[in-house]
């Protein structure tokens, strides 16, 4: 994916990879629902120097909903939400 040094982060917001969930056979489920509704899984690129959880760090999977901020890292869209926007850290 190439140094995410060039992204710095403000404030509590949080740089997020979207995990694709992908079946036997390489078959893509697709998202359900659409909007601000949708909860997905992500992997932690990033971390704001104020976010306040010691539980979100580069690395951890996470659960968001509500994002709608992202840019292009290649062809892959890269989330930032946040903090409040992370619902629940996988242990």
């Amino acid at each position: 994916m190439g140094s995410l040094d060039s992204f710095i982060l403000k404030g509590d917001r949080v740089l997020l990879d979207r995990i694709i969930e992908t079946m036997a056979g390489g078959i893509h489920l697709p998202d359900t629902p659409k909007g601000n509704d949708r909860t997905d899984q992500f992997k932690v690129l990033k971390v704001g120097d104020k976010v306040e959880s010691p539980l979100i760090k580069v690395g951890s999977v996470v659960y968001a909903a509500g994002y709608s901020q992202f840019v292009k890292k290649g062809n892959k869209p890269i989330y930032i939400v946040r903090e409040e926007g992370i619902l629940a850290v996988v242990e």
